[in-house]
């Protein structure tokens, strides 16, 4: 995990704060496949103290989706003010990262209770 997306994503897309970089991709594994906007990643950020802004946060997922790390989908079907800002859902590319990052936990795998992939 260290070498493949940390060292090789952070080096070569030059990030610069890998403390958040291990946050979003902690985030963004667990509740892989549900919807989520950047401004309330970001204020879940501030709330446990980090400062942060949307610009970076939508940079560190950008430079994720370049290494291949992060696959997104964005929402369908928005009408009206939803227009102006759609939701997003990630997923991770290699489902053993996920795995390590979650602790293989079987409840963070972005299904609601009782939904099964097909």
């Amino acid at each position: 995990m260290d070498t493949v997306v940390l060292n090789d994503t952070a080096w070569r897309l030059k990030l610069r704060d890998i403390v958040l970089l291990q946050c979003l991709i902690a985030h963004l594994f667990s509740s892989a496949g549900n919807l989520f906007s950047t401004n309330k990643v970001v204020g879940a950020l501030k709330s446990t103290g980090r400062k942060t802004s949307s610009e970076t946060v939508d940079g560190y997922i950008g430079a994720l989706e370049k290494a291949y790390i992060l696959s997104e989908a964005p929402q369908t079907g928005l009408q009206g003010k939803e227009l102006f800002a759609p939701l997003r859902k990630s997923y991770p590319v290699d489902q053993g990262l996920r795995n390590l990052v979650t602790h293989f936990s079987s409840e963070k795998n972005g299904l609601s209770v009782g939904e099964h992939r097909s």
